[in-house]
């Protein structure tokens, strides 16, 4: 992998700059020569996939200093165990979503990481869920709704994610379904928030019922209360704040269940 930067102007080669990025220690840091995707996330990191496994580029801002600026191999935790992040594995692709967690693409499936890549939230094959194929190719997201696109040996299909893209501040309120009609058993997504954003859902007399925060710009909920209860019919405030509390926004929940 290459970082070029082509100085002051694009057209004078006099004032260019690049740096080769390979594997092992004073040559890059990555764990692999072969590079297959590259991704930066919301720090402004770079997350490159090899065919042994993830390097992650933290100081962008000293590629070209002479401290420079190596990779390095993330550890994640798996029970009892540590070890570098898909060691042994070809990443062929890496998407990042609206709560920078990181989807990553192998020739053994799909799998969900945490933002910075030490703990494995989620993994799909052909088993566990309706993926088409554990060979996947590509990921794509589509920031707005949240959905995950897994492009497979077999065919492409998608899953409906958890985050979406944040915005600067709570506006376009969007909950749906809403009403929630009798029967529903899926989840409610509230969108069009800040990220990491406070979200309170309440009865009318402000009784709080539910409490989370967002992913990204999304809170999905499943409709029950803190006891696990599914609530019953009638109207439901919710109250929407960022940690600063200058952001709040309101809106309503139908619930009809018969």
């Amino acid at each position: 992998m290459i970082c070029f930067d082509h100085g002051a102007s694009i057209d004078n080669i006099n004032d260019d700059r690049w740096k080769q990025y390979g594997g092992g220690s004073g040559s890059g840091g990555l764990p692999g020569n072969d590079v297959l995707c590259i991704a930066k996330d919301k720090s402004g990191f770079i997350w490159v996939g090899t065919n042994d496994g993830i390097g992650v580029i933290q100081c962008t801002q000293d590629v070209f200093t002479g401290s420079g600026c190596d990779a390095i191999l993330p550890l994640v935790q798996q029970g009892n165990f540590a070890g570098y992040l898909f060691k042994g594995e070809e990443v062929r692709s890496i998407a990042v979503d609206g709560a920078d967690r990181k989807w990553v693409a192998t020739k053994n499936g799909a799998w969900l990481i945490s933002a910075d890549g030490e703990k494995l939230i989620s993994q799909f094959n052909e088993t566990n869920s309706p993926l088409l194929s554990n060979d996947v190719n590509r990921i794509a997201i589509d920031g707005y709704t949240g959905e995950i696109y897994f492009s497979t040996a077999k065919g492409i299909c998608s899953f409906r994610g958890e985050a979406t893209e944040a915005g600067e501040k709570n506006n376009d309120l969007l909950i749906f379904p809403n009403p929630v009609p009798p029967g529903y058993t899926g989840t409610i997504g509230i969108r069009g928030l800040v990220n990491n954003a406070i979200v309170k859902i309440t009865e009318l007399n402000g009784r709080l019922i539910y409490q989370s925060r967002a992913l990204g710009g999304q809170v999905v909920w499943d409709g029950r209360d803190y006891r696990g209860q599914r609530i019953s019919s009638g109207v439901y405030l919710v109250l929407i704040t960022d940690d600063t509390r200058k952001e709040n926004l309101a809106g309503k929940i139908v619930f009809i269940s018969k």
